[in-house]
């Protein structure tokens, strides 16, 4: 019979029970920080082996690039003072190292505005200070309306970007805040291809993603099946179901010619109305007036305003 030994504290005398356990637990102990060392240590020299094995630049390659920090599947918000916001997604985006730290340059860059609305080009620059995003080559934008365009370049901003670098330094005083308006700019050999049919060629187009109007500028050709509308501006209201043309507006259809300083075209009764200095050609006769009605179903041409009366209907 074993009779264990009273234990006292002041002298540390311990049990045999006490002592056996006590030393189970310590190699228990030391077994498992052998074991977390040996995993440290393998896991180290792994790393230190494919340190040794790759290049310096292979190591560092997903982050600089020669003078640009590198960023893989960027994902951007622009916000406006009035509500609306794009998102910008990219294959990569690169921002130099000594440039301008707000502006990021963008590779396949693929922009969705708050319509839902999106744009896709090669290449593109986002400056985070100022809320502005250029877009350039083969720019495709595509509205929620079914309407395609292309253009050499497109912006989101404020301002007209024809007097305005966007990869510049804001100025030091400058008031930091998003732009105002939801401006969308196409420009340089802008083509529109409306889901109605209808084709569309400009120099400029600005989008207002807010109000759903689209400004066109600059030598406007409008084409569609049996109409040819040219115009130094064709304005499209597509909630209000208008368009506005302005300057040298000429209006073709078939052997009529009507000419005017502006025009309007309401889609919902399909009628145009021409306005100002009017002058009305077909089979060789012409005639004057201040303004005119021209039906797309009817084919007839109304003229107003102390004029010969003419009233023309196509054959």
């Amino acid at each position: 019979m074993t009779i264990d030994a009273p234990v006292s504290s002041k002298n540390n005398v311990f049990s045999l029970s006490q002592f056996t356990l006590r030393n189970m637990r310590i190699n228990l102990l030391r077994r498992g920080l052998l074991l977390a060392a040996a995993i440290s240590a393998g896991l180290f020299g792994g790393f230190l082996g494919v340190s040794l094995l790759l290049p310096k630049q292979d190591l560092q390659k997903q982050l600089i690039v020669g003078n640009d920090l590198v960023i893989s599947n960027p994902r951007f918000i622009g916000h406006s003072t009035s509500g609306g916001k794009i998102v910008i997604v990219a294959e990569k985006a690169l921002r130099s190292i000594n440039g301008n730290a707000a502006v990021v340059s963008l590779v396949n860059p693929h922009v969705t505005s708050a319509s839902g609305a999106d744009l896709v080009a090669k290449k593109g620059n986002w400056n985070q200070e100022t809320q502005e995003l250029e877009l350039i080559d083969n720019v495709v934008y595509k509205n929620t309306n079914g309407d395609n365009s292309t253009s050499d370049k497109a912006y989101w901003m404020a301002v007209d970007p024809r007097n305005h670098d966007i990869t510049a330094p804001a100025p030091k005083n400058a008031i930091k805040k998003p732009m105002g308006q939801l401006l969308i700019w196409l420009m340089g050999n802008v083509r529109l291809f409306r889901e109605s049919g209808e084709n569309l060629t400009s120099t400029l187009a600005i989008w207002n993603d807010k109000t759903q109007i689209l400004d066109t500028q600059g030598s406007v050709v409008l084409t569609s099946e049996e109409n040819r509308v040219t115009a130094n501006s064709i304005k499209f209201d597509r909630l209000g179901g208008h368009a506005y043309a302005a300057g040298g507006v000429t209006v073709t259809s078939k052997n009529v010619t009507a000419q005017s300083e502006t025009l309007d075209y309401d889609n919902r009764n399909k009628t145009m109305y021409g306005f100002g200095n009017i002058v009305i050609t077909s089979g060789g006769n012409s005639a004057r007036a201040k303004s005119y009605e021209y039906n797309l179903d009817t084919k007839r041409v109304v003229l107003k305003g102390g004029v010969n009366g003419l009233m023309v209907k196509e054959n």
